[in-house]
């Protein structure tokens, strides 16, 4: 038995439980005949190894855990999740995204309001500097206009900057995008809970991994860059800052053998070859991000539509 996006959020419920306890559970579950996640001696061998198995066992038999409960509680919270327009998908659903399963740290829960379709469909992450410059702005908007323009769907994170351009962009254009956030029912900024509206009412979706309600933090976004990269086969970022948050979206891209392609700042025409907003983009030339122009806009979709799993 696997478990259900149902047994997960049973599982979550309980204390001390994270991410990657949840996805070694699941992992586990794939060649257990267990009935539920509360059936499943963790400690036997070929379970979960270690200290994870041992907590879990823990908690299984815990008197003062009532474990029906928890399960009540779950199928609760899923009956309410569906009243409000959100699909819950854990890690083995078939909606799930097949990019992103095959990343090395995968969510086992994602939360998503919107169509579904478009985690099945060619798609490219875009993302950058919350203060672009004029320069930044155009290379954004014309990179984002050639893709959505052919059908692909555009990944970003809804902040400020270079990810609103992006998916107003998309959106302007007739397309498709997906906004990755912290939380999908408190929108951050809320300045862009319109935007969030317009792109689920397009044919797009809003998703995170944590529960709607979740309190955000600065880890959580840390976390939150890895999911738009690792949605998609390619990942640009347009402008960073040496220290800027884009770049955890890139390197995670790099550090999962996907294609990370930066704008090539030594001919697009700044002003200054010491310019803050490139900064962090000569750290990820280092580490192998590739360059592009307006003339390798082909040769990426073409890469993008034959990386496309499903």
């Amino acid at each position: 038995m696997a478990l259900s996006a149902t047994d997960l959020i049973a599982l979550s419920m309980l204390p001390r439980i994270g991410s990657k306890t949840l996805l070694e559970a699941y992992k586990a579950s794939l060649n257990n005949n267990a009935t539920n996640v509360f059936d499943v001696d963790w400690t036997k061998p070929g379970i979960v190894k270690g200290k994870i198995g041992k907590a879990l066992e823990k908690m299984r038999l815990d008197k003062n855990i009532d474990l029906e409960s928890l399960i009540t509680d779950a199928e609760t919270k899923m009956e309410k999740y569906i009243e409000n327009g959100i699909s819950v998908l854990s890690i083995g659903d078939e909606a799930y995204p097949c990019l992103l399963k095959h990343h090395t740290d995968p969510p086992p829960l994602l939360y998503c309001r919107g169509d579904l379709r478009a985690l099945k469909r060619s798609s490219i992450a875009i993302v950058g500097t919350r203060q672009p410059t004029t320069l930044g702005t155009k290379i954004a908007e014309k990179t984002t206009s050639y893709f959505a323009n052919h059908g692909v769907v555009i990944v970003s994170g809804l902040a400020t900057g270079v990810d609103s351009i992006v998916h107003r962009t998309t959106l302007d254009k007739n397309g498709t995008t997906i906004a990755v956030l912290v939380d999908i029912e408190n929108i951050s900024p809320a300045s862009n809970s319109g935007m969030a509206r317009d792109i689920c009412d397009q044919g797009g979706l809003v998703l995170s991994e944590n529960p709607p309600g979740s309190q955000a933090s600065p880890g959580a976004f840390v976390r939150r860059d890895r999911i738009q990269s690792g949605l998609c086969p390619a990942t640009i970022v347009i402008e960073s800052k040496r220290d800027g948050g884009s770049l955890h979206a890139g390197n995670d891209a790099i550090d999962n053998n996907r294609r990370l392609y930066i704008p090539n700042y030594n001919n697009a025409g700044y002003s200054d070859s010491n310019q803050p907003e490139i900064e962090g983009l000569k750290q990820l030339k280092e580490r192998g991000a590739l360059f592009y122009t307006k003339a390798d806009y082909e040769s990426i979709l073409q890469f993008v539509n034959a990386s496309q799993m499903t």
